[in-house]
């Protein structure tokens, strides 16, 4: 009967009411405060505790939550009020819904019992507490010795018996199959052995068990959460893809990069999972790169690359201090981040590593997609090309995903030989796509921002620091938001002076027949003095193509020296308002002030001199 028995709770002035039920009634009932409580939940051996509202229990009862971390068997948390689709109702109203209870408000000990009929009838949303993981701490059970060589050799007696229990559960998991990370305290011995088991708490105590000798104890307990979920509710993720730096160890470092190389954190912390690690990257985005400062990596990061099917990076020699601490320092005052530790310093040291190892890689691959895309996830062809792929068919491979996605974006192919068929209305399109998702991302990392704010059950101290980034991010994201709605009211208004006639289009002209095409089109051609001078002047004076617009620094002689053959040359830097590659958007009326300005220019030139200035373009340029 003891495993099928449910405990339902109500938190008042810092006593807890209490309902032990099972299926056929109540057990026990009444009032207790924290302490008696875990002592029932111990002597029933409470499976499942109901409540309803987790954020009392973590705000009263936080040393509660500690110890039921190391009892003997797995307990789950119901909140009652929380339904299956996500709703959330009073107990007021679930009381007369599912029990026939009409009040109009539950004392404590009505609410007790309420919440433990609810949970056995099915109702409420499983909270998360505890990670899927178990710790198996290894430890000295005092700290103080007798002084001098006595204190000596029982430290020494005690380092070894450490290592001995070690080694006798890291043989008890192997035989068991266990996926482990271990992690040693070492100050003149060892001090600890902590063991992170990747499985609940029940597996690993059917393989180990809790031991307590005379100067040492084995002690097993479920990893809390920094901070509760709902079972089954999805947690917001980012597009953004990352290089994390790790250093691993009783206290590792992490350093959390973007694809451009801006840091986004910065941690250290002691007995740190690889799922703790993994949850804290997520809230950024996901790892492309796993970078380690040494050559030889440790089993914790190959694991951890594995886990998430990332390129493992390890330099060829291990990174000396003092290359590691120039690093840490440079970036330290480019992007302002305080790097506090030397775990932060090892970890961004190989995160920066990491990146410049594939920078050259990514410079190529932002060059291709402005070229050939707008609204593409640049990110998602980095990932690709970091993983082997090459240009070309990692942006067609990304075009292809953001097509097949629920939330499409249009994409936008620059075909090179065609550029002056691009339809600009397809920019407004795609950035309104981009502005839509931007959205989307600051109402997720609104809600994000608002369930951290929850008190972790653990007191976790990092939870400023962890707003401060998530705010931080936000901010980035509104930025970026309002970047992209004032670019795309710009484009708006250019489009309309299109179809008015105040704004024309210039597109990047190869050679002299495309030149010529573009002009008979209603075009302005672009190029350069150097092309242009290779050109047959007559051909394009007979066949109207006169006005160019020059893509290079220009001066008064060579303006004056076209013009005074017939073509009308006009600084691109004059006249756009709008550059979308190699095409362009200038205004009319800029170009007519240029021309105004080149009549000014006009004086007699003999037209020898203008040949000497042509052919001076032609050597300077060949």
């Amino acid at each position: 009967m003891a495993g099928s028995l449910v405990m339902g709770i109500d938190i008042s002035g810092g006593e807890f009411a209490y309902v032990v039920a099972s299926d056929n009634g109540v057990v026990e009932s009444g009032a207790t405060d924290e302490w008696g409580l875990y002592r029932l939940i111990r002597k029933y051996k409470i499976r499942k505790l109901a409540i309803d509202n987790i954020r009392e229990l973590l705000e009263a009862a936080p040393h509660l939550i500690k110890k039921m971390a190391g009892l003997p068997f797995d307990i789950s948390i119901i909140q009652v009020t929380r339904l299956s689709d996500g709703s959330e109702k009073s107990m007021e109203h679930l009381a007369k819904e599912y029990l026939g209870i009409n009040v109009v408000k539950l004392s404590p000990l009505q609410t007790a019992e309420a919440t433990a009929r609810l949970s056995i009838m099915g109702v409420g949303t499983p909270i998360k507490l505890y990670e899927d993981e178990t710790r198996i701490i290894i430890k000295a059970k005092i700290s103080t010795t007798p002084g001098g060589q006595s204190r000596n050799r029982y430290e020494r007696n005690v380092s070894l018996r450490i290592k001995s229990l070690a080694e006798m559960v890291k043989e008890s998991l192997n035989k068991g199959g266990m996926d482990y990370d271990l992690f040693y305290r070492e100050s003149e011995g060892i001090r600890s052995a902590v063991f992170v088991v990747y499985a609940e708490k029940s597996a690993v105590r059917r393989l180990v068990k809790p031991y307590k000798g005379l100067d040492v104890e084995i002690r097993i307990e479920s990893a809390l959460l920094d901070s509760f979920r709902f079972e089954g509710a999805s947690v917001p993720s980012h597009d953004r893809k990352l290089i994390v730096g790790v250093d691993p160890g009783i206290v590792a470092g992490v350093a959390i990069m973007d694809l451009r190389g801006n840091i986004l954190r910065l941690y250290s912390g002691r007995s740190l999972s690889r799922s703790a690690l993994l949850r804290m990257v997520y809230r950024y985005g996901s790892p492309v790169i796993i970078a380690t400062d040494v050559s030889k990596p440790s089993d914790y990061v190959r694991k951890l690359a594995a886990m998430v099917n990332s390129m493992l990076f390890a330099p060829e020699n291990d990174l000396s201090i003092d290359e590691k601490t120039t690093i840490a320092m440079n970036l330290s005052r480019q992007q302002g981040v305080k790097v506090a530790t030397t775990h932060q310093r090892d970890a961004l040291a190989a995160a920066y590593k990491a990146f410049m190892n594939v920078k050259p890689k990514l410079d190529k691959v932002e060059e291709e997609v402005r070229e050939r895309a707008v609204g593409l996830s640049v990110d998602h062809v980095k990932e690709l090309v970091i993983k082997g792929m090459p240009i070309s068919q990692a942006i067609n491979e990304a075009i292809k995903k953001e097509q097949a996605s629920n939330n499409v974006k249009v994409i936008v192919i620059k075909d090179k030989q065609n550029d002056e068929e691009e339809d600009n209305s397809t920019y407004i399109i795609a950035l309104e796509r981009e502005v839509e998702r931007l959205r989307r991302e600051n109402n997720e990392l609104k809600n994000e921002l608002e369930r951290t704010i929850i008190r972790s059950p653990s007191g976790d101290s990092t939870l400023r620091t962890r707003i401060s980034y998530l705010e931080q991010d936000l901010m980035k994201e509104i930025n970026k938001n309002m970047e992209l709605r004032n670019k795309l009211k710009q484009l708006e208004e250019y489009l309309a002076g299109i179809v008015s006639g105040d704004v024309g289009i210039a597109v990047k002209a190869e050679d002299e027949e495309a030149l010529i095409n573009l002009s008979k089109r209603g075009y302005y051609p672009i190029t350069t003095f150097h092309s242009l001078s290779m050109m047959n002047i007559h051909k394009l004076l007979d066949l109207g193509a006169n006005t160019v617009i020059i893509d290079e620094e220009t001066t008064p002689g060579g303006l004056r020296a076209f013009f005074k053959l017939g073509i009308n040359p006009i600084p691109l830097k004059d006249v756009i308002v709008w550059d979308a590659g190699d095409v362009k958007l200038i205004s009319k009326n800029s170009v007519m002030n240029s021309l105004n300005n080149l009549r000014d220019l006009e004086t007699e030139v003999d037209p020898a001199y203008v040949e000497d200035i042509i052919r001076e373009y032609r050597r300077n340029r060949l």
